[in-house]
């Protein structure tokens, strides 16, 4: 059975009862989450490569099939042994915060231990007192600069991502399956090298005597469509991690408001 497509629906009409059927042990819930995960790695691949998935990696839970507890500290979870219950011990920094849990979490592997992702939401204010204004603007050569005339050079960044250039070009071109194998590796590394520079950004951005953070509004699809940019500077675009750090900013923003709220 061959169907190009990752359409939901489509796909539902097309596995689910085979699935159902083959693996009984797997509630109607489970199997769906499956095909929604399959929908997105075909999505994501635009159907030009078939998807390959490990067999311990990272598995969706919905609603249906996990349920926390925030109270007694107990995970609910759906298995092929039905609904198994386990305990959860939440480190004493999260416990300062007010959140609530929404049902949804993600089990995933990490050299051979299991870890349990739980998506919490923290309430947030709807107005605050504006006070002192400080503006981002977010560029290229300089990831931001803020209003007060501070600047957080990328030349580092720029000199890093360079050599992680280099070096994947020319395991590209190897093409055996140890420079693939090394190739995810130093991938991996870039993007943790890449989101360690944002954070450091993000965090001397917040702690501004400030009351409010504005930012402005990037299109970069647009950026990246230009015909007459340069290969350079397209390069450097495609590269570029703005969204990265406007949600790095947000997000630490507002744990720094709960903090401020807890010490009154």
């Amino acid at each position: 059975m061959k169907a190009k497509t990752f359409n939901k629906t489509r796909l539902h009409q097309l596995t689910y009862a085979i699935i159902r059927k083959a693996h009984p042990k797997l509630n109607s819930s489970l199997v769906t989450a499956v095909r929604d995960q399959a929908s997105d790695m075909l999505k994501r691949l635009k159907l030009k490569i078939k998807p390959t998935k490990k067999q311990d990696s990272s598995i969706r839970l919905n609603h249906n099939t996990f349920k926390f507890f925030l109270d007694s500290k107990i995970a609910s979870i759906s298995t092929i042994n039905g609904r198994q219950k386990y305990a959860v011990k939440i480190p004493p920094y999260f416990q300062k915060y007010d959140f609530k849990t929404s049902e949804s979490g993600r089990i995933r592997t990490k050299k051979r231990r299991i870890f349990l992702d739980i998506i919490a939401e923290i309430k947030t204010p709807n107005k605050l007192a504006v006070k002192k204004i400080v503006g981002i603007d977010r560029g290229v050569y300089h990831p931001a600069v803020t209003s007060d005339n501070t600047f957080f050079n990328s030349r580092k960044l720029r000199e890093v991502k360079g050599r992680y250039k280099y070096l994947k070009s020319c395991l590209q071109r190897a093409g055996t399956h140890s420079a693939k194998r090394h190739l995810s590796k130093i991938a991996g590394r870039e993007r943790r090298f890449v989101a360690d520079v944002n954070h450091c950004i993000s965090k001397a951005i917040v702690n501004k005597d400030c009351g409010t953070i504005a930012l402005e509004e990037l299109k970069t699809s647009k950026m990246k469509r230009k015909k007459k940019t340069r290969k350079k500077t397209r390069s450097l675009i495609g590269s570029w991690s703005p969204r990265q750090l406007l949600g790095f900013i947000q997000y630490k923003a507002e744990l720094l408001w709960q903090d401020s709220r807890s010490c009154q």
